[in-house]
């Protein structure tokens, strides 16, 4: 019923494809479980279960969780372990093996029924060739995938040994509503919220009384494993429920990060100083390390002498780094006003009045002089002076406070601005109308005519509009001139 196949080329291309198949396989450094970037996993965390708690204490049951993801708010990352890993794996390597075999057994049944229905030979020649070709492409493929599921075994066994690589880390991202501040409503079934808003981890407890106690639970529920992966609780009175938050931190924050952690906070002194950790700048006051070792922390900062301070990371452990800079020596100098007595502010605290010794500073500051009936003025005091001495004259004030001084030049800005566009569409008219004077003589004289009215009416046109134009420029150009002036003092008062 069904033609014998005969051995063509392709099909020792088949075989040729397999055994290549097995040798990317057994070729030392082909990796078939190559490390990659996960996806990112999406945490959420539900309202407390308080069915027994008094009706006055109900909200610490939407209050502590809230508290406790703010807290841990600086995990962003997961490792996952063995099993999750394994589990993936074999999730990933059964369905790769069911595609392959399913795509063998169409590649197949496309060949056979090409074999039964293609009556011309030539064409049924060509279809063959080509059948046989997606069969070898999807036997190869079949073959790489029982030989990493093969490979899986293996790597397995290695992490049971404890031989392995760590795997690289998933991101972690809350739940979209947190942003609202919303927490999922009480759970009863994890993995049905889980499937249902599509989470991998949920943090979900309950909060009930115990004698004079409150007793609060929380536990990490693992979408992928399909199982509560931590779970801890913690006694205190009901007016102490902040220190039980602080005392979930650590346990839940390690369970959440999937390996234990040290966090290092930096104190640096003055604030402004740029930190460097291991001689690479960092930006954040903390930093989480999840494996032992010294590191070493540097600040910097202009005027200062650096600070630096070498510490040891130890995961399950916090630390605090201090680094306080000294200020190199500056040159001081003496602050005097014209007229003298003129009170004076550094950095908005009063120092004295001029004449005036100011020690040097490491940093800039802001000096501002201010004497009755005079200005004041404001003025930036750098670490090194090019002089000892510094005379600050003063002028005598308009009586204006400044927001009365700012207001004044900024509608006389915007007055002068006005005139300046009301007096542009008089010179654009009277500089059209010049050019159509001028225009039409030339024109008139062009053609011979000579008529002494009209030749009157056109030369007083052109003299007329000429004269207009001419001086409606002049005066747009100096309204253009006073706008830019008083724009100017406009922008100076603001400074």
């Amino acid at each position: 019923m069904f033609e014998e196949r005969p051995v063509r080329p392709v099909q020792l291309f088949s075989v040729a494809a397999v055994l290549v198949a097995f040798l990317l396989v057994l070729v030392p450094g082909v990796q078939c479980f190559a490390q990659v970037v996960p996806a990112p996993l999406v945490i959420a965390w539900a309202e407390l279960a308080s069915n027994d708690i008094e009706s006055g204490y109900s909200n610490a049951a939407v209050l502590v969780p809230r508290q406790l993801m703010a807290a841990v708010s600086f995990v962003r990352l997961r490792y996952p372990g063995k099993e999750a890993i394994s589990l993936v794996r074999r999730k990933a390597e059964e369905a790769g093996l069911e595609a392959a075999r399913k795509a063998v057994a169409t590649a197949r049944s496309q060949r056979d029924l090409k074999a039964l229905t293609i009556l011309d030979p030539a064409r049924k020649a060509a279809e063959l060739l080509t059948a046989d070709t997606e069969i070898a492409k999807a036997e190869a493929t079949l073959v790489l995938a029982l030989a990493q599921a093969a490979d899986r075994t293996a790597m397995d066994q290695e992490q049971e040994t404890g031989e392995s690589t760590m795997p690289l880390p998933a991101d972690l991202v809350p739940w979209a509503e947190h942003a609202k501040g919303t927490l999922l409503p009480v759970v009863a079934d994890p993995a049905a919220v889980c499937a249902e808003k599509k989470l991998d981890l949920l943090v979900y407890g309950t909060i009930k009384p115990i004698g004079t106690f409150l007793a609060v639970e929380f536990r990490l529920y693992d979408a992928v494993l399909g199982r509560d992966i931590w779970s801890a609780t913690e006694y205190a009175f009901a007016d102490g429920l902040g220190a039980v938050v602080s005392s979930f931190v650590r346990p839940s924050a390690e369970a959440i990060f999937g390996r234990s952690y040290a966090r290092i906070e930096f104190r640096v002194d003055p604030p402004v100083a740029n930190l460097y950790l291991d001689g690479i700048a960092y930006s954040s006051s903390e930093i989480l390390y999840f494996e032992p070792g010294l590191h070493e922390a540097t600040a910097q900062a202009a005027g200062f002498g650096n600070a630096g301070s070498v510490f040891l990371a130890e995961p399950g452990f916090d630390a605090v780094i201090s680094l306080t800079l000294e200020e190199k020596p500056s040159t001081g100098l003496t602050l005097s006003t014209d007229p003298p007595g003129a009170t004076v502010h550094i950095d908005g605290a009063q120092a004295g009045l001029a004449p005036l010794d100011l020690a040097g500073a490491a940093y800039p500051r802001v000096a501002r002089v201010s004497l009755p009936g005079y200005e004041d003025v404001q003025l930036v005091l750098r670490p090194q002076p090019l002089e000892d001495q510094l005379l600050v004259p003063l002028s005598l004030s308009d009586g204006l406070t400044f927001d009365n001084r700012y207001d004044e030049r900024k509608g006389t800005f915007y007055r002068s601005l006005g005139w300046f566009i009301v007096s542009l569409p008089v010179t654009v008219l009277s500089g059209g109308l010049f050019q159509t004077y001028r225009k039409t003589g030339e024109s008139y004289y062009e053609i011979g005519e000579n008529d002494p009215l009209i030749t009157e009416a056109l030369v007083s046109g052109d003299y007329t509009s000429q004269a207009v134009f001419w001086t409606s420029a002049a005066a747009t150009a100096a309204l253009a001139i006073n706008a830019i002036f008083r724009l100017a003092l406009y922008i100076g008062s603001a400074q």
